[in-house]
């Protein structure tokens, strides 16, 4: 599944008053990144990916950092600077940067949608709320590195049971 070693909690603690949130994935209309963009919180907005939307959003929002998509030590290490990962999308699936930014103590906001609202399920791992600014200003004040990271092996477990299982 994921290279522990690589996404594992920050040694060094993330800056709260100018804290990084971070979305990952591919840059396109569906992906509402738009949205994130558009959020009145002070703070980088770091988007990294590629894809057809990329150079339009960077255009239009020059205070937000576009970066292309990165092997798994340099996402980690993107991951271990940030402050919550930003799921904007309103109909995501599972991916690996989930349980990525959980392993490395990273909280996750986004809408409630069935996957988020599950993995999301306890406190101090994150938010999901209709209003995106409020899922986002929560994760980043209620967030716990420790609870975060024990979530990523549960999950991890259950997609490997899943797996095995013949469920997905």
């Amino acid at each position: 599944m994921i290279d522990r070693s690589i996404f594992c909690p920050a040694v060094k603690k993330r800056n709260k008053n100018r804290p990084i949130m971070l979305y990952v994935g591919l840059i396109s209309k569906s992906r509402n990144i738009e949205t994130f963009l558009k959020l009145p919180i002070k703070g980088l907005k770091r988007i990294i990916g590629d894809g057809p939307h990329v150079k339009e959003l960077s255009r239009k929002y020059p205070y937000a950092e576009f970066l292309p998509t990165m092997d798994d030590k340099t996402l980690a290490g993107a991951m271990s600077q940030a402050n919550v990962l930003v799921f904007p999308s309103k109909n995501r699936r599972l991916e690996a940067h989930l349980v990525q930014a959980l392993a490395c103590g990273l909280p996750i906001a986004g809408y409630p949608t069935d996957l988020l609202s599950i993995i999301l399920d306890r406190d101090g791992i994150g938010c999901c709320n209709t209003n995106l600014e409020l899922a986002v200003r929560k994760a980043l004040h209620e967030s716990n590195a420790s609870k975060c990271a024990q979530r990523s092996f549960e999950i991890e477990e259950f997609i490997g049971y899943a797996i095995r299982s013949h469920i997905v």
